[in-house]
């Protein structure tokens, strides 16, 4: 729950195995910011999330986002999630 972007909102990270879909949520509307790194930032609003991508196995979720622990702790943290997501080719639906 404690994944941050650069506003410090909060996020919560989460996978559905019966899916796939790998998503963020939060209390927030979201806004997408382009350029490097580019990642989906929010302002506080109502309860959303958003599919970041769709994985189908536990061991390519485990492989992807390995580190993550050390991850949540940057001030970039959700940052960290989208640059991952987008070195897969077949990353959001």
């Amino acid at each position: 729950m404690d994944w941050r972007d650069v506003d410090g909102h909060r996020f919560e990270l989460s996978w559905i195995e019966d899916t796939g879909e790998l998503y963020l949520m939060s209390e927030s509307d979201w806004t997408f910011i382009p350029g490097p790194g580019a990642y989906y930032s929010a302002a506080v609003a109502k309860p959303q999330a958003l599919v970041i991508a769709t994985i189908p196995s536990e061991v390519e979720v485990d492989s992807l986002l390995k580190g993550w622990r050390d991850a949540m702790n940057v001030s970039l943290g959700v940052g960290w999630v989208m640059d991952r997501i987008d070195g897969r080719a077949d990353s959001t639906i």
